[in-house]
């Protein structure tokens, strides 16, 4: 007897460890012990009526994981539809942000450009004074130079 409880624990462990409820396997061994313990007393009519509950009892675990796993199948789709529609506003609104950004750092890259030629300007208007100011000074040098050795230059020679 021992070795029987022994066998139906082990049993009723790998059943529940795969999935099965524990209520529906605890239902099932009893009918199967009932079939061990009486069944030197059973009649065929008995034995034909527990094996009938057994062959029902597969049957409505079957139905069981048919009807959860199609549950189970409708709510991955509804998670999967859930998640695109998610990523999908997540895509856009990075999208949105990214276009605000790069307008924002454009009009800031071409309000520098146009401070860097503005500034540009300056310094070529300068450069053109100073050159031009250069050139002047050094017309006006020689100019000078020249006159001068017109009036010396007669002087010395002439002595």
């Amino acid at each position: 007897m021992m070795t029987t409880l022994t066998t139906l624990n082990d049993v009723r462990a790998v059943l529940i460890a795969r999935g099965y409820p524990a209520e529906e396997v605890d239902a099932m061994l009893d009918l199967a012990g009932r079939m061990i313990l009486e069944g030197s007393l059973a009649s065929k009519d008995d034995l034909n009526q527990l094996r009938d509950e057994v062959v029902q009892f597969k049957i409505d675990v079957a139905e069981r994981f048919a009807e959860l796993r199609t549950e189970m199948n409708t709510k991955f789709a509804e998670l999967r539809t859930e998640m695109n529609t998610k990523f999908a506003e997540l895509r856009t609104e990075m999208n949105t942000k990214f276009a605000e950004q790069s307008a924002q750092q454009s009009a800031e890259l071409n309000e520098k450009i146009g401070e860097l030629r503005v500034e540009n300007a300056r310094s070529e208007t300068r450069i053109i004074k100073w050159v031009f100011g250069a050139i002047f000074a050094g017309v006006v040098l020689n100019t000078g130079i020249t006159s001068l050795l017109l009036v010396v230059l007669p002087r010395l020679v002439g002595g």
